[in-house]
Order: structure tokens, then C-alpha cells, then sequence
């Protein structure tokens, strides 16, 4: 799980193919395509999109630095279900929750569009959706909740999908519109959408504090 490798296609092609949970969601790819401009083939294995944005992040000591550059938005990307089976449970809802988080404050951001509020609308009601996801958070950017984790990582040097899990009911239960988001897309009020984000972290092994995943006792 997260090979990173750089093939040969062809006399006058070369091509780095990434693949596995660890290749694209920890930027390694993106880190090498941004360095050396071969052009990324992206086989993703978790569900939070990032293969489908051209958001990059490095880290340098506790900073940790994001950036957009469309030299690391895969020129082609293959989604096959069945490399998704082998994923142990507690990643696979850590990073569906990682795939809510990049759409639920999507319709909210300068850029957003009709569009993007329907395709954020879907990855809730289908509680993760992996293209639409990365494409919500790839055509609007980020806002308070990722930023916050992005932060939190490279600080405490966090998982980045546990962070998003441990950190998501806090944040959107503090900002009044992606709340009102979830509520009516789940046809529910905004007291009763509350305690559905605090049931997503339920499964064994899912965070639901940042202390669980070492923040305060880890750093680089």
C-alpha cells in the first residue's frame, strides 16, 4: 500500500504512476511531479479525491505549505473498487470523512457555483464520493476546516485523513452554513445533523480528538 514509481511509456514519454492510500494522500506524488514535471498517473486506493485536485502540500519542519499547481493534477486517473478492499475499515472511514470534509464547506467559498453545491450535496447524501469530492475541493480551494488541519499536521505532525475526522463535527458545528448544508441535505435539523457526525468517528480505530492521534506528544 503506496507505491510510488516513474515508468517508461515510449521512446519520448515518461510518466509518474502512483498508486496505494499512502502515493497521493500523503503528496508524495504530487511532491515529486512538482519537482521533476513528469506528469502523474494515479490509481487512488482511499476515498478523499485528492488525486482529482491540483492542491499540493510540503512540509518543512512544523510548516507546513499548500499550494495549487496544475503540474500535480494526474493526467490520468483509475478508479477500480476492488483495491479498496484490502483497506483496513478504520482507514477507509477516516477517509471517507476526509471526502465530506472537502465538500461540506464548498458552496461557500468565493469561487462556488450552482455546480459545485450540487456535486458537494451529493458526496453528503452518498456520505463519500471520491471524484466529486476532490473536484469540489479542487475547484473552490480550502476554507476554515481544512485550513485548520493542514495547520494541525504540519504542526503535530498528524495523519492528515485522522485529522479531518477527529477535527470535522467540532468545526462544522461552529459554522453556521455548512451546518445548515448538511441538515437539509440529510433532510434533518441542524440539532439532529449533530450527532451524525459525531456517529461517523464511532467505528473502532476512527478518532474522535486530536489527543488520540498524538497531538500534543508528536513532533517532527
Amino acid at each position: 500500500m503506496g507505491a510510488v514509481f516513474a515508468a517508461q511509456a515510449g521512446a519520448e514519454r515518461e510518466e509518474l504512476r502512483c498508486t496505494g492510500a499512502r502515493a497521493l494522500n500523503d503528496w508524495l506524488g504530487k511532491a515529486i511531479a512538482l519537482e521533476s514535471t513528469l506528469p502523474i498517473g494515479a490509481v487512488p486506493t482511499t476515498y478523499a479525491g485528492s488525486e482529482m485536485t491540483p492542491i499540493d502540500s510540503l512540509t518543512n519542519g512544523s510548516l507546513e505549505r499548500t499550494g495549487r499547481d496544475m503540474r500535480v493534477l494526474p493526467r490520468t486517473v483509475i478508479y477500480d473498487a476492488s483495491r479498496t478492499l484490502s483497506l483496513p475499515a478504520n482507514v477507509s472511514a477516516v477517509s471517507g470523512v476526509n471526502a465530506i470534509a472537502h465538500a461540506v464547506e464548498a458552496p461557500y467559498l468565493e469561487d462556488a457555483n450552482p455546480v459545485i453545491s450540487l456535486m458537494a450535496e451529493e458526496v453528503i447524501r452518498m456520505l463519500c464520493s471520491t471524484w466529486l469530492a476532490g473536484f469540489c475541493v479542487g475547484a473552490v480551494g480550502m476554507a476554515l476546516h481544512q485550513k485548520l488541519c493542514h495547520t494541525l499536521g504540519g504542526t503535530f505532525n498528524l495523519p492528515h485523513a485522522q485529522t479531518h475526522a477527529a477535527m470535522l463535527p467540532h468545526t462544522t458545528i461552529t459554522m453556521r452554513r455548512p451546518m445548515r448544508l448538511l441538515s437539509n441535505v440529510l433532510h434533518k435539523d441542524a440539532a439532529d445533523a449533530r450527532p451524525l457526525l459525531f456517529g461517523l468517528n464511532r467505528p473502532p480505530g476512527v478518532p474522535i480528538s486530536l489527543a488520540q492521534i498524538g497531538a500534543g506528544t508528536r513532533t517532527r
